[in-house]
């Protein structure tokens, strides 16, 4: 039972922890875009607000933007300072 409790308070902490990220997701205002500069590897799935892709096919130096709910792959493009702010306690990089 105590092994039950501890799973469970580690389950609500991860809960409040999501509900957390997803506000300052909502909060942010620049466009959806997500840039990989090297290589992303079939079976990766990228996330842009609602969205999802899961990537069926090698890509290099690529960026993954939201337009009119899906998601569409374009040339690299380099992160502006903006976009690479994260909450308190995480890393962007």
């Amino acid at each position: 039972m105590d092994q039950r409790s501890s799973l469970m308070t580690d389950i609500k902490k991860a809960k409040e922890e999501i509900v957390k990220i997803q506000e300052f997701l909502s909060t942010i205002r620049t466009r959806g875009r997500v840039s990989a500069s090297s290589k992303v590897y079939p079976g990766v799935r990228i996330f842009i607000n609602d969205a999802v892709n899961e990537i069926r096919t090698d890509y290099k130096a690529v960026t993954f933007v939201l337009e009119d709910g899906l998601i569409r792959v374009s040339k690299y493009e380099e992160p502006d300072e903006e976009s690479k702010r994260a909450p308190d306690g995480y890393t962007a990089d």
